[in-house]
């Protein structure tokens, strides 16, 4: 037994991108492939194998490369995709033309047919022919977005647009809209898929407060890097007289990458859970309310409600690219399971970091880029190695008139003194006061390094 996903990751680090990064662009693209046909039922709700993926990181993060890894994998496949920079109007008509319609044993659309099996061919069995027959009767409209420039994207609209991808996210059965000229229309069983890339910068400039309001952002799942993970050369066959094996190999291993992904497109119909799995789940369902991540970090008020939806989407693409997953077996497994939360967790662990600065106060950006620099001007020695306490002696303490300099071109020496003393009020600086001179230094709070890797300042 093995997964899809394993396979790729050996492929595709050969980049200077980090490897969570990679991650998320190989379930993403499983995703991309499953479509509306796998499922599994959440409190009489249908949960299906698509996600908002958007990889998070500052320029020169090499958020380009699992985009463009993404796109190549599908693109063979033949999956549709949505054009980076669309209009409302377009992005409606190219999901409406997508629609898949039973026709015999396939799913016949404008861009091609899907093969699907019948209750004959699972062998009869009534778990599995009302698996099939729940397929059979049924119709969708399937849509991917793969963009290095997600920012462009959300741009399309106005807040109605965010509502409208909220809704997709949901994947409706009966979505209606307007249209100028021709009155409203209907799609029937939407699906849509997204995997982007974005600066933190871009998102405080890009998303307004209904963004958040209306429950996007709580669909979204935010992949943080703050830089790349290694720099790579070239590839040798780059070279005169360089080796071309590794070429070679990668392009053999690409084409058994999309022989799996071509059997995996194939699974359809209803996915169980093993009770060793569920148990674990209801573990895991009960910390997430009695524990949850984030602290008291507002842009991930809602999120929590959504998280159990993120892990059972995870954990169905896990079930669909494991290598023994057969029509008469579909089910999450406990592997399926905790791959998904440690997925889930692993990203969790730097997702606060997207939204720093990002706030209705308007000195927020501010406020967020005095932390940075104060948390950079400690070094390792500050904790103790032994006791692990902090070391005051070696905390950087800077004067704040020196900091002042930083900012002259955001704010008045006044201003800038008030959020000093907000962060020292909120215990992230520490404050020293020369008796003599009366000169005033600060430096970060060690004390607050966990709540800052969390995002939570």
């Amino acid at each position: 037994m093995s997964y899809w996903i394993d396979e790729f990751l050996k492929v595709a680090n050969n980049t200077e991108s980090p490897d969570v990064y990679f991650e998320w662009a190989g379930v993403s693209i499983v995703a991309g492939v499953l479509q509306r046909k796998p499922y599994f039922i959440l409190n009489e709700f249908n949960i299906y194998p698509n996600l908002y993926v958007a990889i998070v990181g500052p320029p020169g993060c090499r958020k380009g490369a699992p985009i463009r890894t993404a796109k190549k994998y599908l693109n063979r496949l033949g999956i549709n995709l949505a054009a980076d920079s669309i209009t409302k109007e377009q992005l409606y008509n190219d999901m409406n033309l997508t629609r898949f319609e039973k026709d015999g044993n396939k799913f016949e659309g404008s861009f091609g047919a899907l093969s699907i099996l019948t209750p004959d061919d699972l062998g009869g069995s009534p778990d599995t022919a009302q698996t099939a027959n729940d397929m059979v009767e049924g119709t969708f409209s399937a849509l991917s977005l793969i963009s290095s420039e997600l920012a462009t994207f959300l741009n399309t609209g106005d807040d109605k647009f965010f509502t409208v991808l909220t809704e997709w996210f949901d994947c409706e059965e009966d979505w209606k809209y307007k249209t100028k000229n021709k009155g409203s229309n209907s799609i029937k069983n939407v699906w849509f898929n997204i995997l982007g890339a974005i600066t933190p910068k871009l998102i405080g400039s890009t998303l307004s407060a209904t963004a958040f309001g209306s429950g996007l952002m709580s669909r979204f799942l935010f992949i943080y890097a703050s830089k790349k993970s290694k720099i790579i050369m070239m590839d040798t066959d780059s070279i005169v007289g360089g080796s071309k094996d590794m070429s070679v190999d990668n392009r053999a291993k690409f084409e058994e990458l999309i022989d799996e992904l071509s059997r995996i497109q194939m699974i359809r119909g209803r996915f169980l859970m093993e009770v060793d799995a569920f148990k674990v789940y209801t573990k895991w369902r009960l910390s997430n309310e009695n524990d949850p991540p984030f602290g008291n970090n507002p842009h991930f008020e809602h999120y929590i409600d959504r998280r159990p939806t993120h892990l059972i989407k995870l954990a169905l693409i896990f079930a669909c690219m494991r290598s023994d997953t057969t029509p008469e077996h579909q089910v999450i497994t406990l592997t399926d399971l905790t791959r998904a939360i440690q997925m889930l967790h692993k990203a969790e662990d730097k997702m606060g970091l997207t939204f720093r600065g990002i706030g209705e106060y308007d000195k927020a950006k501010s406020i967020a880029k005095l932390i940075r620099i104060m948390v950079g001007k400690n070094t390792p020695e500050t904790i103790d190695k032994v006791t692990g306490e902090v070391t005051e002696e070696v905390l950087v303490k800077t004067p704040i008139n020196e900091l002042f300099a930083l900012f002259l071109n955001e704010m008045s020496y006044t201003d800038f003194t008030a959020i000093v003393n907000s962060c020292v009020m909120g215990k992230i600086f520490k404050k020293y006061v020369n008796k003599t001179s009366g000169l005033e230094k600060v430096c970060f709070n060690e004390e607050m390094r966990k709540v800052f890797d969390r995002g939570e300042i």
